[in-house]
């Protein structure tokens, strides 16, 4: 096991894609070799320890006048699983300079995401050996199929949002998943409504909650604003929980919690 002391983190970028999001990194896993940390042995320099990656952090500081972006990671072990060896590195939160070293180290250990030309490029080594079936070579990690990617459709109400961080959740009732909070979009005759909005995602991300959103532009729209009176109108024509009566009026078909607030903590 590696032990705590950090390399001053690095500035270059090289030549690994950027992220197009960053907060498609949260809940993956990077590869970071042992050779990361000052002091390691040799035997553990070319040893790859998978890190979970928590939260995106703007501005950190590195020490030494070195300020930046960073990713925070956890130590998981070199399979990924928690680390179980004694020591002070195990399980360890630490900082992981963005876009530099953490692009490298993520894209090692999900180039699976990557073009067969791009990957041939970045890891020339690994996979000449995936071809050659040389899973020593490989370090033991198994080239996943390549996966049909798959456009994934929003509801509409995420047009008016805008990511501002990301955070995995590693303890507590929501472990697991993700605190996304948001900034509200909506156009005002003053500039952006910029209101702050929490949703939670699955730690998969291939859910996340839209009640909070829903709630801000209603509570916008019954105080008056016309901006969100228009949003809300185009909303509701792609809602189901929304029905027209009768009367050609629309009418929210509420959960039990927006309709007895006074019921629920």
């Amino acid at each position: 096991m590696p032990p705590k002391k950090k390399v001053p983190a690095p500035t270059s970028l090289g030549f690994y894609p950027m992220l197009k999001k960053t907060a498609v990194a949260i809940g993956k896993q990077c590869s970071v070799p042992g050779k990361y940390w000052t002091g390691c042995s040799a035997s553990d320099k070319e040893k790859r320890y998978l890190c979970t990656v928590i939260e995106f952090i703007a501005v950190h500081d590195f020490g030494g006048g070195i300020k930046g972006a960073g990713f925070q990671v956890k130590e998981m072990g070199e399979d990924g699983k928690g680390s179980l060896e004694l020591g002070v590195a195990s399980g360890e939160v630490f900082i992981l300079a963005y876009p530099h070293p953490f692009l490298e180290y993520y894209w090692y250990a999900n180039r699976s995401e990557l073009d067969a030309s791009v990957r041939l490029k970045l890891f020339p080594t690994l996979e000449h050996a995936v071809v050659a079936g040389d899973a020593g070579a490989a370090e033991t990690l198994v080239e996943e199929p390549e996966q049909i990617k798959k456009e994934t459709v929003r509801p509409p109400v995420f047009n008016h949002l805008e990511l501002v961080s990301s955070t995995l959740n590693v303890s507590g009732p929501k472990r697991g998943a993700h605190t996304n909070k948001y900034k509200c979009t909506v156009a005002l005759a003053t500039g952006q409504c910029g209101a702050s909005i929490t949703l939670y995602a699955t730690g998969d991300g291939k859910s996340e909650t839209t009640s909070n959103a829903w709630k801000h532009i209603r509570d916008k729209a019954r105080a008056g604003c016309v901006e969100h009176q228009a949003v809300l109108a185009k909303l509701n024509l792609t809602n189901r929980n929304v029905v027209v009566d009768a009367n050609g009026e629309s009418v929210l078909v509420m959960n039990f919690e927006e309709a007895f607030p006074h019921h629920v903590d």
